[in-house]
């Protein structure tokens, strides 16, 4: 077990173990009247103000959001309202958002 506890905190360092990308996961039909924008990435300090800043920069509309962290990773899931059938709109949302989480 405490070798499982000093793997945590080294990976938690920087220049500790590498982190996965951050991803964005689309949820289109788990909602009746928003699409889900789910993010995945290495939680880091000041992460969920560049995302929320990024999602108001493009124009998203934010009903909810669940915040999630588990262990040094974090997985947001926010309730997008408005009009996002549009290849498009939602590339430059998910652009943004991914902008946001690698910084």
């Amino acid at each position: 077990m405490t070798q499982r506890l000093r793997g945590r905190a080294l990976a938690a360092r920087p220049g500790g173990a590498a982190h996965a990308a951050p991803r964005v996961v689309w949820h289109r039909e788990a909602a009746t009247d928003a699409v889900i924008l789910e993010l995945r990435a290495a939680d880091a300090p000041g992460l969920l103000y560049r995302v929320t800043s990024a999602l108001d920069e493009v124009g998203a509309h934010v009903r909810a959001a669940r915040i999630s962290t588990l262990g040094t990773d974090v997985v947001d899931a926010f309730y997008l309202v408005g009009a996002w059938a549009d290849d498009a709109e939602r590339d430059k949302v998910e652009a943004a958002v991914l902008g946001a989480a690698a910084t």
